[in-house]
Parts: C-alpha cells; structure tokens; sequence
C-alpha cells in the first residue's frame, strides 16, 4: 500500500527565525507600496528615515530616491528584474518579483536587497589597479623610446660644441637644443616614476633621516600660519629603497597638503613601525577631497589645479615609487574632513652596503641595442679619453668579456634589449669577473628588468638622456678614469 508523502509547512517561529538570521533584507509590498513583511538583518543596513517595517510606506520612505521608486513602480507593473541600488552609503544588488494573484492580475511585490558595499569597493580598487597598471606599461614604454631619443640627441650636440672654429651663433643653437633635450628628459623622467621604470639603487634607509630631511628641506615653503609636525620613534626605522625616491614621495604629499592650506592649518607626519610593517602617514585640515576627485588622484596628469599651477604628475609619481618599493599608498579623505595618505613599507633589517674598487683596465665595453644611443655613447667617451668597444646584443658582450676578462674596466649596459635582457648579461659578466664595475644605463626599468638583487649589486645607475658630464662622473664614481691620450674608438661587433 503506497502511501503518499507530505511535507510539512515550516512553523511561523522557524520561519521567523531563519529570516531575521538572513544577511538580507527580505520584503513584500502590497499594490499600494505598503510593506506587509521586511525581515533579515539587512533591516538594520537602514537609518530610521529610510527603514522598512511592516504597514510603512515604501513610496514615503524613499520620496527622496526617485531611482529607486522607478524600480518599485518597474515591479508593480508586472517586470521581474536584478539591478543595483545604492541607498544610506551602502550599494545592495535587489531582485524584484510580482506577486499574482489567482487571476494573474499583479497583488504586490517582493524582493531581496543584499549588501555588496565591500565586493562594489573590491571591484572599483581592481579596476582601478588594473587601470593604474595598464597606464604605468604605456607610460614606460613611451619613456623609453623617447629617452634613447634624447640620448642619441644630447651626445651628438656635446660632440658637436667641441668642434674646433664653431660659431657663437651655431654654439648658442646647441644649447637651445640641449636645454629643450634636457626638458623633454624631465618629462620622460616623471613618466618612468610613475610606471615605476625609474632607476633606484637599494640600500637600508632609515625612514627618520627621510622625514627629518624633507622637514627642513620643506619649511622655508611653508606659510606662516602652517604648522608642520612630526612624530617619530627614538629607534631606526629601516627599510630596503632609494632615499632621493622615497624623499620626493614625502615631498610631494607635503607640498600637496600646503597647497590646499592658504589660509594656514595643520600637517601632521607620523612615522611608526610594527611588527614587519613600516607605516608612514601624512594628514592635513585643509577641505577634504571630493569621492569623485579621490577616485581619480593617483591617475597621470590629473590635476584639480589651474591651469599652469601644476603638471598633474605629483602623487601618480609617487604611487609608482611606492609601488616599486614593495609598498602600498592609501588616501582617506572626504569634504570637510582633511586628508590622510597612508604609506606602508616591509621593515628591513639595516645591512652595510658592500662595494669593489674597480682594478686599473683600459676598456670601456658600452652595450646598447639602440644604434644612435651606443655611437653617441662611444663617440662622447673617446672624445675623453677613454678606449671603447661596443656591442648591439647581449650574447657578444659577454662572448667579449668571456674572452678577456681582465681587459675592461666598466661596463655600461642598457637593461631592456631583445633577446638575452640585460639583466641576464649582467649576471654573466658578474659570473665571469665579480670585481667588473657594471653601470646601468637605461630609459625604462621596470619590476621584470631589473629586480632587488640587481639594485643592490649595481656599481652605478645612468638614467637615460644622460649628459657627457653625468656620463664621466658616473664612471669617476666606480674609479674608472680616462687614459692620458684620448684613443680612437675600438670597432667592436655591430
């Protein structure tokens, strides 16, 4: 005997249960938009002008929030639909469903309303990173084509003013071309900053000695009626980068926070480490930055200033500085509330940086992909003194110093190449002869050109468009000097 089998109906006391433990908010309307449930604890989402209770009116609760009326008109008109509602500081995605009655004819509606502010907030920092990230590539890769440019520009104009007989008029048009070289150079720099493809040189670096400097270095700046303070712990606080990078970073927040303090206010520094965290923060009481301006802050060449008041590259260079330094830079502001960017940085434990005095060689080897680059290159260090060999490609620099080790006296290498990179040729030559100065010589650095280790064990950094001057003084720096002569250039492989 076959017995058919019935489910119970759940208890009125377990279905409250159940609802009220719900992340959500349930509820149902009658045709007259009057709630005949709201249960769920995203009851408690809503302040008290806008919270839903039974025989409440939902078309008086959000008189006020047409969009969200036109979605409850939507349903009651006999539409089933998801969509996005933002009500009280909070985005909830809501589902709409009639209710019918036996005819078909719409009795009401219900719907659920769940809270997704945090995915909507992870969502928009993703888009934004992603957005940050794709920008800072372009960013570089531009740079970089446009450094070689201005290299090849500046080393053939220095060359040029050492021509015996030239004219002060043609000597003067030199100059004009080496100063709009030069500018074009500090564009490209803050490029490079922003995509973090800038050069550093990673050494421990107390965070004190940043603040302090930057503190008497930005004072006289300052207007009377700001007042600049600073809390700092009485230990070191060390962490692994670039002084001059993470000073310009402090620079630029500080400068932003006096900008928007004309007629006086606050800034407060405040340094602190804990556990593996280093946290630096910069607050000011000037007028709070709008959501809509804060979205887009770190973004290149964004800037609320007039026009001429300032490039719009300030605090999207230093997103890409901090960024390169294995940190992370936060902003929480809102009209009214002043402004706190937040910076943070893994504590490093403080090491004595170790160096090797270059032996007495007699060739320079210039590697450099970029023909106008490395003939500019090798051209300017003859013209000095110096005997030089230079190569195209990875591959024959170090077949060259495979061969004869003990000839040269530094290398100049540029890091992105085709083929065999320039991180993988410094390796090499670093493996056939640890003591050989290698100087880094490049228009683009990314993360995936030259890592940490490579920062560390670098005699020299050259940042492309480099002077005939930098260009010997960094060679000065790793006691390389010219010979007594000036040689010709040595042909080497092309």
């Amino acid at each position: 005997m076959e017995h058919e089998l019935q489910r119970p109906a759940p208890a009125p006391a377990a279905w409250n249960i159940l609802a009220d433990a719900i992340p959500a908010l349930l509820w149902a309307i009658d045709c007259d938009g009057v709630y005949t449930m709201a249960a769920g604890k995203g009851v408690e989402l809503f302040p008290e002008p806008y919270r839903p209770c039974v025989g409440a009116s939902a078309l008086k609760l959000f008189a006020a929030h047409p969009g969200f009326l036109d979605q409850i008109r939507r349903g009651l008109a006999g539409e089933a639909f998801s969509t996005h509602v933002d009500l009280a500081d909070h985005t909830f995605e809501s589902r709409y469903e009639p209710l019918r009655d036996d005819s078909g004819a719409v009795a009401g509606l219900a719907g659920v309303l769940t809270d997704v502010t945090t995915q909507r907030q992870n969502e928009q920092e993703l888009f934004q990173a992603q957005k940050m990230e794709s920008l800072g590539v372009m960013a570089g890769s531009v740079a970089h084509d446009f450094n070689n440019l201005l290299t090849a520009i500046l080393g053939f104009a220095g060359l040029l003013k050492g021509t015996p007989g030239l004219g002060e008029e043609d000597r003067e048009h030199l100059y004009l071309i080496e100063q709009s070289a030069r500018r074009g150079a500090d564009i490209a720099s803050r490029l490079l900053a922003f995509s973090r493809g800038g050069l550093a040189r990673f050494v421990a670096v107390d965070m004190r000695e940043v603040v302090q400097e930057t503190i008497e270095f930005v004072k006289p700046t300052l207007n009377d009626r700001i007042k600049l303070t600073a809390e700092l712990p009485a230990r070191p606080v060390p962490v692994e980068g670039d002084f001059g990078q993470l000073q310009q970073v402090l620079l630029n927040i500080v400068w932003n926070a006096r900008d928007v303090l004309p007629e006086g206010g606050d800034i407060r520094i405040k340094l602190a480490a804990k556990g593996t965290q280093v946290r630096l923060s910069v607050s000011d009481s000037g007028p709070g930055i709008p959501p809509e301006v804060k979205a887009r802050i770190f973004e290149p060449f964004f800037t609320t200033k007039e026009r001429g008041s300032g490039t719009g590259l300030g605090l999207s260079i230093s997103f890409g500085i901090v960024r390169g330094h294995h940190g992370q830079i936060a902003v929480d502001s809102a009209p009214g509330k002043g402004t706190t960017f937040a910076l943070t940085f893994p504590l490093h434990a403080d090491q004595a940086e170790t160096g090797t005095d270059a032996a007495e060689r007699d060739l320079i080897l210039v590697v450099d992909d970029d023909d106008l680059v490395r003939r500019a290159t090798s051209a300017t260090l003859t013209r000095m003194g110096y005997n030089v060999v230079e190569v195209r490609n990875g591959p024959l620099a170090v077949e060259l110093v495979t061969v004869r080790p003990a000839r040269f006296a530094a290398v100049l290498l540029d890091l992105v190449m085709p083929g065999m990179a320039g991180r993988d040729v410094f390796r090499a030559v670093r493996k056939l002869r640890p003591d050989i100065p290698v100087i880094v010589c490049t228009g683009y650095a990314a993360a995936g050109h030259i890592d940490d280790q490579m920062k560390r064990s670098i005699s020299g950094l050259l940042q492309k468009p480099f002077s005939p001057e930098r260009l010997e003084a960094a060679l000065h720096s790793v006691g390389v000097e010219p010979e007594r002569r000036p040689a010709r250039a040595v042909a080497g492989a092309r």
